[in-house]
């Protein structure tokens, strides 16, 4: 499982880092903080479009030391995250 988590994670993080908008933190859990302010949208505006799309990111504009541009994503199984970034393209 732990294995499946970290090969899942790297997919992830690649797949992310294609979006020049995102300022990603780099993760020691199974989740990723992203500054997503270059993408004009903020955490709750990106939640709900993706929403539309049956996927659910946490906005963490209520986390202490950070504002509405923030958002967590959790690494999922490969067809979750391939559903993520494929929204993300069609957002983006």
């Amino acid at each position: 499982l732990w294995k499946e988590i970290r090969v899942e994670k790297e997919f992830l993080l690649q797949g992310l880092s294609q979006f020049k908008a995102f300022k990603i933190y780099p993760p020691d859990a199974n989740f990723i903080l992203i500054d997503i302010r270059k993408s004009g949208f903020t955490a709750a505006q990106l939640k709900a479009k993706l929403l539309e799309f049956g996927i659910l990111i946490r906005d963490c504009s209520s986390f202490a030391g950070l504002d509405e541009y923030y958002i967590r994503i959790a690494v999922k199984t490969r067809l979750e995250n391939e559903k993520l970034l494929t929204a993300l393209k069609k957002i983006l």
